[in-house]
């Protein structure tokens, strides 16, 4: 049987410092681009390498592997995991310039 209430009392892991300075200042913002421009501009690559981090993939659950216990007869758990573990993506199209000015 599935015990919710033992996932439930596993503790949180104490989050890592982000590599970002979330202050709104210039000085912040020159040290966020340097953050980005050590990083090919790739936030991928800066989220994947920041574990256990508030940017993190997934970092306001509990580990995926801790909700699988629960959740791994859902029909979309993978998926749910997938997204847990990679983060989510949204498909964009683009949309004409008449459609975007009419958006505003």
């Amino acid at each position: 049987m599935i015990n919710i209430v033992a996932v439930i009392d596993v503790p949180a892991r104490v989050p890592s410092a982000p590599p970002f300075n979330f202050n709104l200042t210039e000085a912040a913002a020159m040290e966020n681009f340097k953050v980005l421009s050590n990083n090919d501009m790739d936030l991928d690559k800066i989220i994947r390498s920041s574990a256990f981090s508030p940017i993190s993939y997934g970092s306001e659950f509990k580990d995926s592997s801790l909700l699988e216990v629960i959740f791994s007869k859902h029909p979309h758990w993978l998926k749910m995991k997938d997204i847990l573990d990679n983060g989510s993506s949204f498909p964009l199209e683009e949309i004409s310039e008449q459609d975007r000015l009419g958006d505003l």
